[in-house]
């Protein structure tokens, strides 16, 4: 589920301290209170149920240049439990890494 990788993100970058901190983040950034977060949390981690869901940004659209486009046209299997990951500079966020896990 989109918010365990939320959570796992906000700690691994240091915006959060633990996971109680990173529900608050996201009430902060507007995704979600902080009840929903942490009920969503711990809902994804028991229950085999619930998939993982697609967010989309429109206010972070941008064009591609064709580098980009070619960078990320690199075909690659993403298979469960193993990561694939695209680094790219983004000319208002800086370097961002872009990371899609598999799961069953």
């Amino acid at each position: 589920m989109i918010v365990v990788g939320l959570v796992g993100h906000l700690i691994e970058t240091k915006r959060a301290k633990n996971r109680e901190q990173a529900f608050g983040v996201l009430e902060e950034l507007g995704l979600m209170t902080y009840a929903a977060a942490k009920d969503s949390f711990y809902r994804s981690r028991r229950e085999a149920r619930f998939k993982p869901i697609y967010l989309e940004f429109p206010e972070l659209e941008r064009e591609l240049t064709a580098e980009e486009v070619a960078y990320f046209m690199r075909a690659e299997m993403v298979e469960v439990g193993r990561t694939a990951r695209r680094t790219f500079d983004d000319p208002r966020l800086g370097r961002v890494e872009f990371r899609i896990t598999g799961h069953s």
